[in-house]
């Protein structure tokens, strides 16, 4: 999990460097936005968040208790990469 968070703020520092070197904030928000929208969709897709409750039924019952645990870790691990990417763009869309 925090390895993660720091690929995620690793990310952002890259983000924020391209920004500062194009002096243009839009970047920031496109790409840390779009990044971050799109781990938070994925993460609840992998969740199975997003999926109707019959595909939900239907998988729990043909997954086992091992595959169950790495899907919610791997969730985890999208949803703490996705979250401080979209704060970041949420935060530069608001001081632009």
């Amino acid at each position: 999990m925090f390895k993660s968070l720091l690929a995620s703020l690793g990310v952002l520092a890259m983000l924020s460097i391209i920004t500062w070197l194009f002096q243009d904030v839009n970047i920031l928000i496109g790409l840390a936005g779009g990044l971050g929208i799109f781990s938070l969709l994925l993460s609840g897709f992998y969740i199975g968040g997003l999926n109707r409750e019959d595909r939900i039924k239907a998988k729990g019952r043909t997954e086992t208790h091992l595959q169950r645990e790495q899907r919610t870790k791997w969730s985890a691990r999208l949803l703490i990469f996705g979250l401080p990417l979209l704060v970041a763009a949420l935060i530069s869309y608001s001081w632009m």
